[in-house]
């Protein structure tokens, strides 16, 4: 028998108890071939088709529940963005306008330290405490400032940067402080090609991406690390159907504690005594504005070559292909 039949000519002239697969004594059952009765293998094949059919069915049904429930899961994960963007900017409308407060009398501070410390030549406590008073004021500058770039509104310039320039800016702006903590800035051979991005902000991720690793191995223990580096890598990838561009900041540090990447990137967060705790929500707010992404994890969590230390990856969009990436997990300052 045909499906070709089956469609054709009535399958069954009686209706067929519920729940058997046999019709009633004494009734009769027409089949696909005229004026012949439905056959033992007639039914065998209309059961397996209809077997087939349900399971298909059974199928579809189970893929639209999966997507249903990835679309709800987007759509909870994009809720979830947005009020956080929301959060941030009034924390960050709050933060600039106290900075705006505090610096100017910082400023009228650190111009009395100078001429306090000038005119106590020979005085060594009353020159000691202008120097301490100056210091004091350097480090404040330097929160207000953190607090002005994570509050501002960001609006990248995207051009075509070159890797090498914008690598050899960052390791002269952080050599100094590497070179002092007895680090090493590497950068991966071969490094060249361009980068979709705003060179001033990529800069600035970098650099912070950079003094937090570095900071992170200057506070290790004595003797736990073998050899102190940080490394710089670039590379051109196909993700989810479109082309990134990839920077990578790995490190040879002590890697980053649970509790601190469950709390990662989160503004004022640090686990250091002198951190403003805003270096790497910076660096969350500026992926943001480049419609990408940062994601950090532990080396040995991916079976790396060396096993130790952590890695920062920065995922920028090439042109075309601004659609919003989904967040990793986040990740802030160790």
């Amino acid at each position: 028998m045909t499906m070709g039949a089956a469609v054709r000519s009535p399958a069954i002239e009686v209706p067929v108890a519920a729940g058997r697969g046999a019709p009633p004594p004494g009734a009769s059952v027409a089949s696909g071939v005229p004026g012949g009765a439905l056959t033992a293998s007639d039914l065998a094949e209309i059961l397996s088709r209809f077997n087939v059919a349900s399971e298909a069915l059974q199928r579809t049904h189970e893929t639209l529940q999966g997507e249903v429930s990835r679309l709800q899961e987007e759509l909870r994960e994009a809720n979830e963005e947005l009020e956080r963007s929301r959060r941030l900017a009034a924390l960050g409308q709050m933060a600039a306008g106290i900075a705006h407060e505090v610096r100017n009398p910082l400023a009228s501070i650190a111009l009395d330290a100078r001429l306090l410390e000038r005119e106590s030549a020979g005085k060594a406590d009353a020159a000691r405490a202008a120097c301490r008073i100056g210091e004091s004021v350097r480090g404040l500058n330097h929160v207000v400032t953190d607090v002005l770039c994570f509050a501002r509104e960001m609006s990248p310039r995207l051009e075509r940067v070159d890797v090498g320039e914008l690598f050899e800016c960052v390791e002269q702006e952080c050599g100094p402080l590497a070179c002092a903590a007895g680090v090493s800035i590497e950068k991966s051979s071969g490094v060249d090609g361009r980068l979709w991005c705003d060179a001033d902000l990529a800069r600035r991720a970098i650099v912070n991406l950079v003094r937090n690793a570095v900071e992170a191995m200057g506070e290790a223990p004595g003797g736990m690390l073998d050899r102190m580096v940080v490394r710089l890598e670039h590379g051109t990838e196909g993700r989810g159907g479109r082309r990134v561009g990839v920077v990578r900041i790995v490190d040879s540090g002590p890697g980053i504690g649970q509790r601190v990447i469950e709390r990662m990137f989160n503004p004022f967060f640090t686990t250091r005594a002198a951190g403003t705790g805003l270096g790497l929500a910076i660096v969350h707010r500026i992926m943001d504005a480049h419609a990408g992404r940062v994601e950090a994890w532990n080396n040995a969590d991916r079976s790396t070559e060396s096993g130790v230390g952590a890695t920062f990856e920065l995922v920028f969009p090439e042109p075309g292909a601004r659609g919003r990436s989904r967040r990793a997990p986040m990740e802030t300052s160790r």
